[in-house]
């Protein structure tokens, strides 16, 4: 390379100054270096958004789960049945709907809360038993025999508490992103179809559903005569 000054090859002296640090040319290379070096991190990052093993939480559920029309399942709650105690013809009120005003609720010792399921009356002799639904969620109401419950407004003639006849099932945490991607690849290498294996597994992973109240199918109605 020739200096434009003189018509003479740089000399090593020249070189060593112009590219020193501190120099004008090593502000510029550095500069570009970190610039090359923040685009090529940025292409690694991309690249791992491919696999749903190494994406991101927003391009796991935002890319991969609306491409398979997936996405994590949410938390859901536990039930189980319970001993209510009480004076003879106490009614306990309930309903299937989770958060109904109308069914009377209680609360563990952790403070989670609970609705009574269905219309209870005392009897005269022994005890009743109903099955309480978790109005929170998560793997925290699959509650064990034995533990005590406290009703938040409990009936006139009712007990302060009802105790777990047997453990509660059916309470589970959201779904983690390490599990959402074991679901979604299952789904991918072994897309459900026509009641296959896949088929009945993906039917059984499904979100709670806001309400467990029963659909009633309306009788067939008769056609009228002709006049």
């Amino acid at each position: 390379m020739t200096n434009p000054d003189t018509g003479l090859p740089f000399s090593e002296t020249e070189i060593g100054t112009a590219t020193a640090a501190g120099s004008r040319f090593w502000i510029e290379a550095d500069a570009i270096d970190v610039v090359l070096l923040v685009e090529q991190q940025r292409a690694l990052w991309l690249a791992d958004q491919v696999d749903p093993e190494r994406a991101s939480s927003a391009w796991l559920v935002d890319y991969h789960g609306r491409l398979w029309s997936e996405a994590p399942l949410s938390a859901t709650g536990g039930s189980g049945l319970v001993t209510l105690g009480g004076a003879p013809l106490t009614v306990f009120h309930g309903s299937t709907t989770i958060g109904d005003p109308s069914a009377l609720t209680c609360t563990d010792p952790a403070g989670l809360r609970y609705q009574v399921s269905r219309d209870v009356t005392m009897p005269f002799a022994g005890g009743a038993q109903v099955v309480l639904l978790a109005v929170d969620a998560g793997i925290a109401t699959n509650l064990t025999s034995g533990t005590e419950l406290t009703w938040v407004a409990p009936p006139a003639g009712a007990a302060p508490k009802a105790t777990v006849a047997s453990d509660f099932s059916g309470g589970t945490d959201t779904e983690t992103d390490a599990e959402f991607v074991q679901r979604l690849e299952a789904r991918i290498r072994r897309k459900p179809g026509a009641g296959n294996g896949s088929h009945v597994r993906a039917g059984r992973a499904q979100p709670r559903t806001p309400s467990m109240t029963p659909v009633s199918t309306p009788a067939p109605s008769t056609p009228a005569a002709p006049s």
